[in-house]
Order: structure tokens, then sequence, then C-alpha cells
């Protein structure tokens, strides 16, 4: 059962039954007794001024019912010395034991602490270990293996709802760690570069998460035929990306204005990542936007500043897919380059989006056999 370490310090003087000498127990008994009835009070095993078995635990063989002070609703005690009012238990900074599991629970109101938190964590003899802690407004500001059975696992028989997020922390955040061995249904997991879950046993998904730039309005390039970035939706049209990391990407545009005399238009990756390798295909064209026509296609695996037939056409369009694997970090630059200088204009929702596939050197992810 549970120990309860009542301080002596907490009675007040004036109660009935209590004298200022704590080192009888005799007296403590008393006031036990008298100024809270219904009160049975266990045998305790060493005398001591808090009625303890010489390890602050005092042993109640029957219901501990709280009495009404003297201008105080039920449920309330008088606090030492300033009469100050406190809610059930006026509990001195401490742990005191939950169960005989291992389970302790502490109480807190110091300075140099969250204002009356309530911890709930495990003990294993040497280490303490948070689960649970519970500040005085309600928020729980830490969360760990709560209701675990031993194997870090927590069972809930509800729903549970995270609360609101804030600008300084998530409602919901996952620890990086390393993946299961074999994957379990309905497992959800972070390894530092991607986000996995499970839909059925042994078959790991990655969780697309996507980086993307888009246009909302027409953005003129610089007239030069060197590769410049293709989006201004940001400064620099630049993406800072992690290393050892390989990703996904596809990419759409449309391109007006261009010169009149004959040419054509190209893709590259630039930026200070260094790039392990890449690979992707464009299908492009460049002539009337709206018009049927054959489009050409490309595979590259570096910079291509011909991607579509040249003509004299002032228009054209493309769509770009594929992969690149990052060694360094650093920004990739989606990037356009023109075989006439133009102030060619990138056309308004073009966009660039890039998801993680995983590390660099990852060639499964999946119940491949």
């Amino acid at each position: 059962m549970p120990s309860w370490v009542v301080p002596s310090d907490t009675h007040v003087v004036s109660d009935t039954g209590h004298t200022t000498d704590h080192n009888h127990v005799a007296d403590d008994l008393t006031l036990i007794a008298t100024a809270f009835p219904g009160v049975t009070t266990g045998t305790p095993v060493t005398a001591h001024n808090t009625l303890d078995d010489g390890s602050g635990n005092i042993t109640v063989a029957g219901n501990l019912v709280e009495q009404k002070s003297s201008g105080y609703a039920n449920g309330t005690f008088v606090g030492p010395g300033d009469g100050a009012q406190y809610s059930n238990f006026n509990l001195a900074d401490g742990v005191y034991p939950l169960d005989g599991l291992g389970h302790y629970w502490a109480f807190s109101h110091r300075a140099d602490a969250p204002a009356h938190r309530l911890l709930i964590y495990n003990y294993n003899g040497s280490t303490y270990t948070n689960v649970i802690q519970i500040t005085e407004a309600g928020a729980i500001t830490s969360l760990h293996s709560t209701l675990e059975d031993g194997n870090g696992n927590a069972s809930f028989g509800a729903t549970v709802t995270p609360g609101a997020g804030a600008a300084t922390y998530p409602p919901l955040k996952l620890l990086s760690g390393t993946l299961m061995t074999t994957a379990a249904a309905g497992a959800a997991e972070y390894d530092g570069t991607c986000f996995y879950a499970t839909a059925q046993a042994s078959s790991r998904q990655v969780v697309d998460t996507e980086q993307f730039i888009t246009l909302t309005s027409p953005y003129t390039l610089t007239s030069q035929t060197a590769a410049q970035k293709l989006f201004n939706a940001s400064t620099n049209g630049a993406l800072t990306v992690q290393g050892s990391t390989a990703y996904w990407f596809e990419c759409f545009f449309t391109l007006s204005s261009m010169s009149a005399s004959s040419g054509s238009f190209g893709f590259a990756l630039g930026g200070t990542a260094t790039i392990t390798s890449q690979m992707w295909e464009t299908e492009a064209n460049k002539a009337a936007l709206a018009t049927a026509a054959s489009a050409q296609n490309t595979v590259n695996t570096a910079a291509n500043t011909a991607i579509a037939t040249a003509t004299t056409n002032t228009t054209g369009w493309a769509k770009i897919w594929g992969k690149v694997r990052v060694n360094a970090a650093g920004t990739l630059i989606p990037q356009v380059s023109l075989g006439v200088a133009a102030a060619a204009v990138v056309g308004a929702d073009s966009y660039f989006r890039i998801w993680p596939a995983g590390a660099s050197s990852v060639t499964t992810v999946g119940n491949w056999s």
C-alpha cells in the first residue's frame, strides 16, 4: 500500500491534543485521535516525531479523514506559521511511494521548479526516470513511458487527445530512434531522417513529408543564358537540405516572353549541397501552351541546357521528376537556363516539390523479398 509522510511541522500548535514537543509518540497519537476524528492509527514500528517506522512511513489501518479547520471549508488544513489555507494535505516537497513496483510520485513548489508541479516516475534502484510532469496549470510538460509494460510500450484504454501546441512546443513530438527490426502493424516511427508508418505487419512505409515552393504571380527572370533560380517565392529560391539523405522531387513550370530567335531552355539543381548522384527525367516543349503538340523527353544525371527542341516560339513548359542523393548538407536551388538571353517570365502556379526517401544509402522500405 502507499506510504504517506505527514510532516509534524504541518500541524498547527493550537490543534486539540497537540503539544510543542514532537518527540513523544503519545502526543502525536493524541493529536491524530482527537484533532482528526475518524482516523484509526496503526502501530508505529519505531517511535519518531512523525509516527514513522524509521523510514518516514506512517501506517494507517483505516481511512484518513480530513477535518474542517476553523474558518475554512471541509477538506482543508491551515498551514503553519502564517495561517495560509492549503487545499487537502499541506504536503512538504518530497517523494512518495505510489506502489510496491518502483513507481513514485513527488510534489514540488520550489522557486527553482515549475510552480506546484506533480511528478510521477519510475525508480529502478539507481535511476529516476520522469514519466509524467504536470504543472499547476494542468499542462503535461513531460511524457515518457507512461503506463508502460516493461518494454517501453504504453497502453491507453481510450482515445489520446494531445493538447494544443504553442509557439514553443508542438502538441506531439516523436524522438529520433532506431527503427523496429520487425515493423509492427499500427507503428509510427522516426529515425531522424524520415517518419514511418506501418499499415500491415512487416510492411513499413515512408510517410511523405513534403517541402515545396510555388508561385502565385508571374516571375520575370534576369536576361541571361546562365542558370538562375527558377522561383522567387523565397529570397534565394533555395531549400536547405540535410546531409546523407536521398530525396524524390518533382517540378513543373511554364515560360513565356522568351526570345523569338531559335533556342531551347534547360534545368539544373544548383546550390551548396554536395550531391552524390542525381537522375531525373524531363518532358518539355517549346511551343504554344494550350495547343496539342508532341513533347520531347530527356533523362539526365547532371544539368541539361536543352531539354526541348529549339524553336522560335516564345513560350514553353516542362515537367521534371527524379531522385537526388545529398552527401553534405547545404542548399538545393531549382534552376532554369535559357538558350537565348531574354527577360523570360515563369508562370504563376509553377512549382517544385521535394520529400525525403531515407538515408542516402537506402535501397528498400517495405516488405520486399
